[in-house]
Order: C-alpha cells, then sequence, then structure tokens
C-alpha cells in the first residue's frame, strides 16, 4: 500500500478518511491510526496556510505592479500636460478651465492631499485619541466578595 500517496492526496485537501479509505480498499481504522500517528490534519493545516499565504503574496504583486503602471501612467499625463502648458502661448477662457480641471484630476490620482484635507483629517485622529483616552480613563468600580455573609461577618471582627 503506497501511503505516501494517500498521505499526499489528504493533504491536498478535499476529501476525507472514509472517502480515502473507500478509494484504496483500506480498513478505515489503519487508514485513521496512520493518519493520527503522522499528524495528517496538521500537515493539511500548514499547506493550507502556505497556499493562502502565498495567493496573498502574489496578490500583493500583482497590486503593486498595477499601482506602478498606473502611476507610470499618471506622471506621463503630467507631463503632457505640462508641456501643454509650456507650448500654448495663449489660452482661452475655456482652455483654463479644462486644464485646471485636468490639474485636478491628476492631483487626486497623485492621491495628493490639500492642507485643509490634511488638518481635517489629523482633526478627526486628534477626536478619535481623545474619545479613546476617555473611555480609558472612565472610573471603574470592582467588588469583590469571598465567602457568604455569615462569613464575611466573621472575617470584619
Amino acid at each position: 500500500m503506497d501511503w505516501n500517496k494517500i498521505k499526499a492526496e489528504y493533504i491536498a485537501g478535499g476529501t476525507s478518511y472514509r472517502k480515502l479509505a473507500a478509494k484504496y480498499g483500506v480498513p478505515f481504522s489503519n487508514l485513521k491510526n496512520i493518519a493520527i500517528k503522522e499528524q495528517w490534519t496538521q500537515l493539511r493545516e500548514q499547506a493550507k496556510n502556505r497556499t493562502t499565504t502565498k495567493l496573498i503574496e502574489n496578490i500583493g504583486k500583482q497590486n503593486a505592479k498595477i499601482d506602478d503602471t498606473y502611476f507610470r501612467l499618471v506622471d506621463k499625463l503630467m507631463q503632457k500636460a505640462e508641456e501643454l502648458i509650456d507650448n500654448t502661448p495663449v489660452w482661452q477662457p475655456t482652455n483654463l478651465k479644462e486644464m485646471a480641471t485636468t490639474m485636478k484630476y491628476l492631483k487626486e490620482c497623485k492621491g495628493v492631499k490639500s492642507e485643509a484635507d490634511i488638518r481635517e483629517q489629523e482633526a478627526r485622529i486628534a477626536k478619535l485619541q481623545r474619545e479613546a483616552m476617555e473611555e480609558d480613563s472612565s472610573d471603574t468600580e470592582i467588588k469583590v466578595t469571598f465567602g457568604t455573609e455569615g462569613e464575611r461577618s466573621k472575617w470584619a471582627e
């Protein structure tokens, strides 16, 4: 009997001891005893955790590539806008409005915050910190009682 093959199939997931025992024609109790002895369940969990970790790492790498491409393209758009500004001698009011709107969108794309936005965010954080401190400093009364009423009166004497 190729127990390593059965073990590998169990660790890979998607099946149970009973199904494996039936599939390979081995007594369930034998399979279960070997699995317990060799800690198949723990090995399956470890394999699952490694797979999840790799998946998360791959998603992170893909997101980093997407972010890199996004910011590189935003930089190119900003360069094009700068070239347009430098090479346009006379601006019409509608063109100025369009360029201002473009600059606003580029600023948002780069994640640049205005001073007012930063101050508002700092004020919110400070408020949350104050509220957390107030909750921590609230008076809490703890009463500890040992024994029955009769026993307590003996101790008080």
